[in-house]
Parts: C-alpha cells; sequence; structure tokens
C-alpha cells in the first residue's frame, strides 16, 4: 500500500511544475509581476530540491523502526493537506 502511495506521490509530484507554471502564466497578466512570480517559483522550486533530500534524510534517519512507513505517511499527510488548502489559493475570477 505505501508502494501505491508513493508511485501516486511521484505522479503528482511530475505534473506540479508544468501545473503551477501555468497558473502562474494565466494569473498575471502584467509583465512585470509574471517575472517576480516566475522568479518566485523558481527559487522556491530550487530550494525545495536542495533543503528536501536533507530534510528527508534527517527523517529517516530519526526514525527507528520503520523508516521507509514512517517517512512516506508523513508526505501523503502533507501532500493531502496541502491538495486540499489548494483550493482557497487561486483566485475565483481567473
Amino acid at each position: 500500500m505505501l508502494t501505491a502511495f508513493r508511485a501516486l506521490l511521484g505522479i503528482a509530484g511530475a505534473t506540479l511544475a508544468p501545473s503551477t507554471l501555468s497558473l502562474i502564466r494565466n494569473m498575471f497578466e502584467d509583465d512585470q509581476q509574471r517575472t517576480v512570480a516566475i522568479g518566485s517559483w523558481v527559487t522556491s522550486f530550487s530550494i525545495g530540491a536542495a533543503i528536501g533530500p536533507l530534510v528527508g534524510g534527517a527523517l529517516l534517519e530519526s526514525a527507528l523502526s520503520h523508516p521507509w512507513e514512517w517517512t512516506l505517511s508523513r508526505a501523503v499527510s502533507a501532500s493531502s493537506l496541502w491538495a486540499n488548502d489548494s483550493r482557497r489559493w487561486p483566485p475565483r475570477d481567473r
């Protein structure tokens, strides 16, 4: 079951980058605002790519008896919360 959830997380991650960039493109009509938004987007992904493995490794080391199950269950829980909260973020008129 955890392997299936990990596969689902991989699919969600693969669709995240193109879909968020498309949202940014459609939400910001002004070129200056779009440039700032894309810069923030790139910075967020870069920081996540740099810090993600470190945080994941720390979480994996801290879980003693079932490290993979513990780590993946946290990732599924966090992804579910973020997916639920994302319904409120984009403006309704776009």
